[in-house]
Formats: C-alpha cells, sequence, structure tokens
C-alpha cells in the first residue's frame, strides 16, 4: 500500500499530487459543492457556472467549449446511472451521452442575461473561473488559484449569509447553500496552495540574501578603494 513517507521523511510532493488530482475529479465530474442561483436556474458546481458564462461570452466557440466543459460530468452520470438506475427513471440508452443535447439536458438552452442580481456577481463569477482553470492546470504544476476562487465564493457566501440546509429542508432556488463537501474541498485545495507560497517565500529570501551579497560586496570594495587611495596619499607625503 502507498504511503506518504519515503523512509523517515513526510512525502510532501505526493500529497500535493494527490490534492491536485482530487481538486481536478471534483471540479470536472461536477460533484454538488453548492446551489446557488445562476443563469440556466440552479447551479451546484463551479463548472456550471463557468459553462454558462463561457456561451455568452464566447460565441460561436462558446456552446462547443461548454459542451466539452460539460462532458467528462455527463459521462460519469450515465455511466452511474446504467449501473445502478434511479428508481422511476428510464436506464441512459448509452454510456455517451449525446453531444448534440448536452445543453438541452443541463438546461443551457434559455440562460438569464437580464437579471441584474446575475450581472452583479462579479466576485463569485471571477471566484468559479479560478477554481475551474485551477483544477485543470493543477495537474501540470501546483497553484493557488483553487484557493482564491475558493476564497471569493466563500464571500459572497459570507454575504449572502449561505450555509449547511437543514435536514429535510426544501431548497429554494432564491436562496444560496453550501453542501458538505464544500468545506473538505475547501481544505484540499490549501495543499497545492501552500507550496506554491512555501516556494514564492523561499524565492523572495534568496533574492534578499543575493542583494544583501551584492550590497556587501560593493560596500567592502568601495572600503578597499578608499584603503588604496589612503596610501597613494600617505606615499606621495613622504616624497615630499
Amino acid at each position: 500500500m502507498a504511503t506518504l513517507r519515503t523512509g523517515k521523511k513526510f512525502d510532501y510532493e505526493r500529497l500535493k499530487r494527490q490534492a491536485a488530482q482530487l481538486l481536478f475529479v471534483i471540479v470536472m465530474f461536477q460533484f454538488p459543492l453548492f446551489s446557488v442561483k445562476c443563469r440556466k436556474g440552479i447551479c451546484n458546481s463551479p463548472l456550471e457556472i463557468v459553462a454558462s458564462e463561457v456561451i455568452l461570452t464566447a460565441d460561436p466557440y462558446g456552446s462547443h467549449v461548454a459542451k466539452a466543459l460539460l462532458f467528462p460530468g455527463a459521462l460519469v452520470a450515465d455511466v452511474t446511472e446504467r449501473f445502478a438506475p434511479i428508481e422511476g427513471q428510464p436506464a441512459p440508452e448509452s454510456f455517451l451521452p449525446d453531444w448534440n443535447s448536452l445543453l438541452d439536458r443541463y438546461g443551457y438552452t434559455n440562460l438569464n442575461i437580464t437579471d441584474p442580481e446575475l450581472n452583479s456577481r462579479m466576485e463569485f463569477n471571477a471566484g468559479a473561473n479560478l477554481v475551474v482553470f485551477g483544477a485543470l492546470t493543477g495537474l501540470v504544476h501546483a497553484n493557488k488559484m483553487v484557493l482564491m476562487g475558493m476564497a471569493l465564493m466563500s464571500y459572497f457566501f459570507y454575504k449572502e449569509q449561505a450555509w449547511l440546509p437543514k435536514e429535510g429542508e426544501e431548497l429554494s432556488p432564491e436562496k444560496s447553500y453550501i453542501f458538505l463537501l464544500y468545506i473538505p474541498f475547501l481544505a484540499v485545495s490549501l495543499f497545492p496552495a501552500l507550496d506554491v507560497f512555501a516556494k514564492q517565500q523561499k524565492e523572495l529570501q534568496e533574492k534578499a540574501a543575493v542583494a544583501q551579497k551584492k550590497e556587501a560586496d560593493r560596500e567592502e570594495a568601495a572600503s578597499a578603494s578608499k584603503s588604496k587611495l589612503g596610501k597613494k596619499d600617505v606615499k606621495v607625503i613622504k616624497r615630499k
């Protein structure tokens, strides 16, 4: 069984990679993190927020980009329903979601673009974009974008006074909620970000050390130059 320890040394690199992979899976497979009013009605993941914004801002290719973002989650949902069908609902005919009807399936055919409340949620939309982009690029190199995005979204939920729904409570489309997975997701996003912060701190310390060394070398060179000038003046006086 793989562990996070190599001998007696804690393997933080492996932990960081596993955290990045977990963030990617949760984001791309659209695990529900919250319930919030959005342009298509109700959104439960950052990816759904980004998809609606992409459709509006990246036309004519926006719909294709949105489908590409939504496809992994739809694929997992269809495979899950195929092996464990929901009672009262027919199982999907195929493992692969229908590409052409993907936007209809998620309710992106009639987006709300006139609601002033949705148009003013700049921090929430920016946070969702950072989470999705950070999860995608986190597989290549560690970054702090997911944590920054979660911070912006958490600020929005703080202003909305959103919290976990009570047991048996029916979710209101006009009210925001966070789900149980939201807090662990926020905690996991700390690991790649802390690695970036540590590297940036180390770089700053190295730059400061180099700057101090250069300053010390300049002072030493200036002192040596003054010493040589003093010796020359003494020799001139002796000759006189």
